[in-house]
């Protein structure tokens, strides 16, 4: 179950006079067949909305944008300005040259370039999230650390281990981020869930399409 605080108070949607609760310039709900806490929805003024969803541990996010955000947003999901050339916007309003094929510079060159910290930093921001236990977000964001940079589970996996790949794909099909996250982490129902929400953004891309 997720925890949603809400001026520094933690709030529940169990009951279903509390499905939908209105805070200052927020309004925050849940569905209203789900008892658990397990998706909530983000509704801001500003028309910006944001899903979270948790299901055996594992966290989704989903983030809903009117089209007055168009040409205004930066970061890791990129600009949202129909043109794929500025996606890889830098905080300081640079694009970086990145090349497409290489992984590590992408992670080097962009994405860490956007790690938030307890800090506010202009044009980054600073984490959003409230941590327990007195940590910190550099708890959780280790800028040392590296992770597989190698795509196709067939180039990182020794081959006394090829059975891990028809595993893989009896699961997860031709999904390419399932069959990944199955290969890192021998994980059924984390490879499951992400392609399962894979195929409902795929899904929603073709709605949005039509």
């Amino acid at each position: 179950r997720l925890d949603v605080l809400a001026d520094g108070r933690k709030v529940y949607f169990d009951r279903e006079s509390l499905k939908f609760q209105h805070f200052d310039g927020v309004t925050v709900y849940t569905p209203t067949y789900l008892l658990n806490q397990s998706q909530v929805v983000v509704q801001f003024d500003a028309g910006v909305g944001v899903e979270v969803v948790e299901n055996e541990g594992f966290m989704t996010g989903r983030v809903f944008l009117p089209w007055k955000f168009i040409n205004k947003t930066a970061g890791l999901f990129g600009n949202w300005s129909f043109n794929p050339m500025d996606d890889f916007t830098l905080p300081n309003g640079q694009v970086a040259s990145i090349n497409l094929n290489d992984q590590r510079s992408i992670y080097n060159n962009f994405g860490l370039k956007w790690m938030l910290t307890d800090r506010d930093v202009p044009n980054v921001g600073a984490a959003l999230f409230t941590r327990e236990f007195g940590r910190m977000a550099s708890y959780y964001s280790n800028a040392t650390f590296l992770p597989n940079f190698v795509m196709d589970p067939a180039d990182f996996l020794p081959p006394n281990r090829s059975f891990v790949l028809e595993r893989a794909e009896e699961l997860c099909g031709e999904c390419l981020q399932c069959q990944y996250d199955y290969a890192m982490t021998l994980n059924r129902d984390l490879a499951h869930f992400t392609k399962n929400y894979y195929d409902s953004l795929v899904n929603m891309q073709a709605e949005n399409a039509q």
